[in-house]
């Protein structure tokens, strides 16, 4: 079982325009990464899937805090995030998305 994540940074969408010869490169090889452990995490449990997400987050922006506007930082997060939840263990990705569905359905109440 893998008791990390590896967020890796997604900046620009420059690497769809790569050559069909050059798909076979990572697009991500030379890119900041940065691990997340949660080897201390019980995903299982609420409280524990939540901190997974503010984990994740953070390490997403760090990664972006290079951006120029805080736009573009919240979106280089956002991408981030989504691509790494694409490379992660189901049970990581699931763990993700219940902690964030919450955090959603409480957000909407408080409107």
């Amino acid at each position: 079982m893998i008791r990390s994540v590896l967020i890796a940074v997604v900046v620009g969408c420059g690497f769809f325009a790569a050559a069909p010869a050059q798909a076979s490169v990572d697009p991500y090889k030379d890119r900041p990464t940065v691990t997340v452990k949660i080897d201390d995490l019980d995903l299982a449990n609420v409280r524990d899937q939540e901190i997974t997400v503010r984990r994740v987050e953070r390490a997403a922006r760090r990664i972006c805090i290079d951006g120029a506007t805080r736009r573009e930082r919240r979106a280089c997060t956002a991408e981030t995030v989504a691509y790494t939840l694409n490379l992660a263990p189901s049970h990581v990705r699931h763990a993700f998305a219940a902690a964030n569905d919450r955090r959603e359905s409480f957000v909407l109440t408080q409107k």
